[in-house]
């Protein structure tokens, strides 16, 4: 599913990237990392997904079918950043402590991005003030708000 990921990502391609637990999301595919895809949606939202969270994806051009397949040829131009993971993607976010909502599974919790550990991310309770602790491998999706400067 990668290769798939990164063909589409390299053509810029409006894809619809549906989730085991019945979320999807419209956009383009932004990024490719090692174990995460960004997608930028059309509010300039951008939403990392685990990648073993991509239950399929599907393309938004008829004349696109079946031109990107598990085969497509990926460019090394780049090759580094494909390497990223979720981790690092959100150590990247972190610097403008932007507002997120992270979901684990079909569970959410929304708040400001506070720290990214090597295994904890932390998140800011707007409201209440308090902290909440998510285990970043539990972690199947990561949208930044609309509100976000990232």
């Amino acid at each position: 599913m990668r290769l798939v990921l990164v063909g589409l990502a390299e053509r810029s391609a409006d894809v619809v990237i549906g989730l085991g637990h019945g979320r999807s999301h419209l956009g383009r595919v932004s990024f490719v990392g090692a174990d995460v895809v960004v997608v930028t949606t059309d509010a300039e939202v951008s939403v990392a997904v685990r990648l073993d969270a991509v239950a399929s994806v599907r393309t938004q051009d008829p004349a696109q079918r079946g031109r990107y397949t598990a085969g497509v040829e990926v460019s090394t131009e780049d090759a580094s950043r494909r390497e990223l993971t979720m981790r690092e993607i959100l150590t990247h976010w972190l610097a403008d402590r932007p507002r997120i909502i992270a979901w684990s599974g079909d569970a959410s919790c929304s708040g400001v991005l506070a720290a990214v550990g090597s295994d904890v991310v932390t998140l800011e309770l707007e409201r209440s003030g308090g902290v909440v602790y998510l285990r970043l491998d539990s972690l199947t999706e990561v949208s930044l708000t609309a509100s976000s400067p990232t």
